[in-house]
């Protein structure tokens, strides 16, 4: 009997690849390339030495890692999509203390890599 979870992962990364995904180009060390990508977003709050507390939206790209066009997301990677009829770009970033990316299912079929609108 095969793994039913791995299984299901892989479902599931293709439904969301097919059904609620478009094309964004992605940019790393000066190449650009399309791939497929589900948008979504990541609040985070962190709390200052100060005792602030700041909040961080990022926008969060999840890709597939069979659609991801780097072997690994790095730090100022860039990410543009079409919003509204208009080209938004993404750094990719985090805020402090807090990876870029992280694996967006157990069975590490996707990525979900957080971002800031630079333009």
């Amino acid at each position: 009997m095969g793994d039913v979870i791995a299984d299901a992962a892989l479902w599931l990364t293709g439904m969301r690849r097919n059904h609620v995904s478009r094309y964004v180009a992605y940019s790393s060390g000066g190449v650009t390339a399309p791939c497929i990508a589900t948008a979504s977003q990541t609040v985070f709050e962190t709390q200052s030495e100060m005792g602030v507390i700041e909040r961080w939206e990022s926008r969060d790209f999840v890709i597939a890692v069979a659609d991801l066009p780097v072997e690994e997301p790095q730090r100022g990677d860039r990410i543009t999509e079409t919003l509204n009829g208009e080209s938004v770009t993404f750094d990719v970033c985090a805020p402090r203390g807090a990876p870029i990316w992280k694996w967006a299912d157990a069975s590490r079929t996707a990525v979900r890599i957080h971002s800031k609108a630079i333009s």
